[in-house]
């Protein structure tokens, strides 16, 4: 549950100019860009919720399926690794096939992720903006639903670093640094990375012969994920600059669990909300590889025009 706090701010109309509120004390302008451009939210005529780094941090989230419950009319789920399914409105595409692609659009760092890739970490992200409605004209095909537009941050001109650590039930083990640095006056570096690794809460009891080579025994619900981005940005001048960006996002997970009333679930079914599981599968693993490099121009002609190519 979270709790907002709303303030009403009245101030004299005899106050002079040096009693009015500090820059501090101003309310912070909330800018996404859902129209392919930075804009001030109060001003994009389109339905858009976003989730700012600090609601991120704030609530633990490192994946979609972890903000959904903040965002009215959104769901992400992602059971399965390369079948991640997202609902806006009430409205979803199941499909079974991994290269068959949904009815809304994902994109990371203005880059169209395909159904496999949808459920990528959350690794030093600046926000994530839910645009409900069709969205075809701007973010083109598959979106017919809406988008979702998750921005990682860009490398700026300030030294900027953090480590963290965060551990929890079932082995919960998650580790994330970032560093920014000013190489030099007009080019700048921001790297970052981040592990996370959770037991399984069902116990695989099976024992074939192929777990005798040396393969894990992977727990039902288990999982461990790892992301890395590296960037560095040019400023060419007050108007223009080139970023480029190296991402790998590697996930593996055991098989999703299940309700087993057969008589081929564990203890032929008589235990369905059993604590075991014996799953047999070969490797019984799920993993989805992402390693993508990403170039970015900008250029500004003045306050109205601007133009941006990725590659």
């Amino acid at each position: 549950t979270q709790a907002i706090i709303s303030t009403l701010m009245i101030t004299p109309l005899w106050l002079n100019a040096a009693e009015q509120a500090s820059p501090e004390e101003e309310v912070e302008v909330m800018t996404v860009t859902a129209q392919k451009r930075v804009q001030n939210i109060m001003k994009v005529p389109v339905t858009v919720d976003s989730i700012s780094n600090e609601e991120i941090k704030q609530s633990g989230s490192i994946m979609l399926n972890d903000i959904d419950k903040f965002i009215p009319g959104f769901d992400f789920s992602d059971g399965d690794v390369t079948q991640a399914g997202v609902t806006m409105r009430g409205v979803s595409s199941p499909n079974i096939s991994v290269g068959g692609d949904p009815s809304s659009a994902t994109f990371y760092d203005d880059v169209y992720m395909p159904r496999a890739a949808q459920n990528v970490i959350f690794s030093d992200m600046a926000r994530v903006e839910v645009l409900k409605g069709p969205q075809g004209t701007l973010f083109g095909r598959n979106a017919a639903m809406g988008v979702v537009n998750m921005v990682p941050k860009s490398p700026f001109a300030d030294f900027e670093a953090f480590a963290k650590a965060t551990v929890g039930t079932d082995n919960l083990q998650r580790y994330e640094g970032m560093v920014n640095i000013p190489l030099t006056d007009s080019f700048y570096m921001r790297a970052n990375i981040l592990s996370n690794t959770q037991d399984g809460i069902v116990q695989n009891v099976a024992n074939p012969e192929w777990f005798n080579d040396g393969q894990k025994v992977w727990d039902l619900g288990e999982r461990s994920h790892l992301a890395g981005r590296v960037s560095f940005l040019w400023d060419i001048a007050d108007t223009t600059d080139i970023q480029l960006s190296v991402d790998i996002d590697d996930l593996e997970q055991a098989p999703p669990m299940a309700v087993g009333v057969s008589e081929y679930a564990y203890n032929q079914g008589k235990t369905p909300f059993a604590s075991k599981a014996e799953n047999d599968i070969n490797m019984g693993v799920e993993s989805r590889e992402m390693y993508g490099v990403t170039a970015k121009f900008n250029h500004e002609f003045n306050n109205e025009l601007s133009m941006k190519y990725v590659a």
